[in-house]
């Protein structure tokens, strides 16, 4: 068996988008340097300074062997699953065909984030607006609801990284949330989602994601309750 490469994620101390990598390979019994870091500007500036964040590489950022791998949140979720193997199975499949529905959802997910935090900065309101009803937020999470209809899992039978993207984004968007600190939030945007909290809550039951949010709080009061 090949040795496994040495891991560091850099993220700031909470959830959002470095959740879903840091629970991946949490999941697949990977070892990894959780490094968390200030909050922008101060905090990636004194990364980039002490070399520890390459010009060019936004956070969160996956380094591999100390090598940075891909830009975006989805490039480096995908790759924390393809390295994390949970029950048996990749959580980013290798198969061309299957991993099509992952990618899609993720996408997807994706879309909807950038629809609030697109307008969070805009006004104490604009967070509100777009994910209350008819807001282009909810509309997208609308979408992944759909597209979620008939699946035990966002792409299928097996989890994968997809369910814990969703996992994570959804619980960002759900009070009692950091972003609260930038306007109000609806009191339960998703709620109205079936399917949305039916993954969301089963992936918040799995025992090794109930291990892994054991004793902690502040920004990560709630991940577990506020999907059930």
């Amino acid at each position: 068996m090949a040795a496994q490469p040495t891991l560091r994620i850099m993220y700031l101390d909470l959830p959002g988008l470095g959740e879903a990598m840091r629970l991946a390979l949490t999941l697949g019994g990977l070892t990894f340097e959780d490094e968390r870091i200030e909050p922008p500007p101060a905090g990636p500036q004194k990364a980039r300074a002490s070399g520890r964040l390459p010009a060019g590489c936004d956070i969160p950022c996956l380094f591999i062997d100390e090598k940075p791998h891909g830009i975006g949140p989805v490039p480096n979720v995908k790759k924390c699953g393809e390295l994390a193997i949970f029950n048996g199975t990749s959580l980013y499949p290798a198969d061309p065909a299957a991993a099509r529905p992952c990618d899609e959802v993720l996408d997807m997910i994706e879309d909807a984030r950038v629809a609030v935090m697109s307008k969070i900065f805009g006004g104490q309101d604009m967070a509100m607006k777009a994910l209350g009803k008819g807001g282009d937020a909810a509309e997208k999470w609308a979408l992944i609801d759909k597209c979620l209809e008939g699946r035990k899992w966002c792409a299928g039978d097996t989890m994968t990284v997809a369910d814990l993207f969703l996992f994570t984004q959804s619980a960002m968007m759900t009070k009692p949330s950091f972003l609260e600190f930038f306007g109000p939030f609806p009191e339960d945007a998703l709620g109205s989602f079936a399917n949305v909290k039916r993954v969301r809550a089963k992936v918040a039951a799995l025992p090794a994601v109930v291990n892994y949010y054991q004793g902690r709080d502040g920004n990560y009061a709630g991940m577990l309750t506020k999907c059930t």
